[in-house]
């Protein structure tokens, strides 16, 4: 099947977007379920952070998507056969954090990133996924044994990724999308051919950014990248480098003065230093505008937000561009394994909540229906999710390769302070002496937190 451009996706709804025509015939996955199965009446909620919930529809009066579609109509199936309701809703995941703490009935599934799950978890609203008898957690419905196994803190799992739903797509910060076309104009590979070479390391991400520069003109300045918190990110995992460590223990501390890291650090304060990157802040319009027209090689910012980043912007010049690529970071000298992917704190996960917390039996079989695959073939999703989202078959395989080898970036159990302190640390050139600065908060940070109770 031919890969083709980036299509408009809707976000928001944390699902994957199919190929446009009638939604694909549903599996008949209830017809082998036990016939007693009787919720009696009992309703359950599905709250979707953003501004779409599950049963949304655009506004042409229809499912944004054929497997939205199948989506829905696996929701109508499930209360039809079992005798319940599901009432699907979405909003700011700080609203359903409030009613959660009133004991308003908002959520029995909470859909939403990390980033604001994370305290909810710590506040005690979440019911440990594999503390439910009733489910298979590692059958593939609920993610990938070492997904879930990551997303798994003192032994006990606080989320799962609707993985045959099509769900998607996960955030990575180890990951750049790239413009073939600034590639051409200095006469280099692109990052995959680099990759496919053993080629693509730092060494090489220099050379790359020496001949951007030197292609520049007062008119028209070209770089390699931005210069911001996404893209030192993206260094500091190249080289193993992690924000937070887990010792024998299992306790959690600060790991941003790990010497991997400190070299990382050093490597992107060289190439800031001699200007290979472009100085100064901007928004996420700015660096999708630039990158579109051609003044930057590689872009962070949105490979962190996901391969849907890029495409949900509504910048005229991004759709107008024939193509662009999607690589690993390049290899640093002391990184094991590049080809993970590292989900930053943006990706979604569902978490089950404690409104129905007497009801946990009920709930995972519940979850072994609702979640099953919607195809009659479980990975049917992963082709339809590359030919929609990649100009090209390496890109999508350096993507699924990270999706099936994805593990959670623990920098959530800190603050938003950490990717200040780094950029700092980049601009400014003085990394001991920024990252040292914060050690202590963040170790506060998390014996308050994740550690608590240890």
């Amino acid at each position: 099947m031919r890969l083709r451009k980036f299509a408009l996706v809707a976000a928001i709804m944390m699902f994957m977007t199919a190929c446009s025509g009638e939604a694909p015939q549903l599996l008949d996955f209830l017809s082998n379920e036990p016939s007693e199965l009787n919720f009696e009446g009992m309703i359950f909620r599905i709250y979707q952070d953003g501004d779409r919930d599950l049963r949304y529809i655009d506004e042409n009066g229809g499912a944004t998507s054929a497997r939205h579609e199948s989506i829905i109509q696996r929701l109508s199936d499930v209360e039809t056969k079992y005798n319940c309701t599901i009432i699907t809703d979405c909003g700011e995941p700080t609203d359903a954090g409030l009613k959660f703490a009133s004991g308003i009935p908002c959520a029995d599934f909470f859909n939403s990133t990390l980033k604001y799950a994370y305290p909810m978890f710590l506040a005690g609203y979440f019911i440990p996924v594999n503390e439910i008898p009733t489910i298979d957690l590692y059958s593939g419905k609920y993610g990938t044994k070492q997904l879930i196994d990551s997303l798994t803190w003192n032994g006990k799992t606080y989320g799962f990724y609707a993985q045959q739903w099509g769900q998607g797509p996960m955030r990575f910060s180890n990951a750049m999308t790239y413009n073939p076309e600034i590639f051409t104009l200095i006469n280099h590979p692109t990052p995959n051919e680099y990759y496919e070479q053993g080629n693509w390391n730092w060494e090489t991400l220099r050379a790359v950014g020496r001949d951007c520069v030197s292609i520049s003109t007062p008119d028209h300045p070209v770089y390699l990248s931005s210069s911001n918190s996404h893209f030192f990110r993206m260094l500091m995992h190249s080289n193993g480098g992690e924000y937070i460590i887990e010792d024998d223990n299992g306790k959690y501390s600060y790991g941003l003065l790990e010497s991997k890291v400190i070299e990382a650090l050093q490597f992107a304060h060289d190439i800031y230093a001699e200007g290979l990157l472009e100085k100064g802040s901007g928004g996420h319009e700015e660096y999708v505008n630039k990158f579109s027209n051609n003044m930057y090689a590689v872009l962070c910012e949105y490979a962190d937000y996901g391969v849907d980043g890029l495409i949900s912007s509504t910048n005229e010049d991004y759709s107008e561009m024939k193509s662009v690529g999607y690589c690993y970071a390049p290899e640093g000298p002391r990184v094991e394994d590049n080809t993970r992917g590292i989900i930053s704190n943006y990706t979604s996960f569902y978490h089950i909540t404690k409104e129905k917390e007497d009801d946990v039996e009920l709930l995972g079989h519940l979850m072994e229906v609702l979640f099953a695959s919607i195809d009659e073939d479980p990975n049917e999703w992963k082709e339809e999710f590359m030919t929609m989202n990649f100009f090209d078959p390496m890109s999508a395989e350096v993507y699924m390769t990270q999706a099936e080898n994805a593990y959670f970036d623990k920098v959530i159990f800190s603050s938003d302070q950490i990717f200040d302190t780094i950029a700092q640390a980049v601009t400014k050139g003085n990394i001991m002496e920024s990252l040292q600065s914060i050690e202590s908060m963040v170790n506060s940070q998390l014996d308050a937190g994740i550690n608590k109770g240890r």
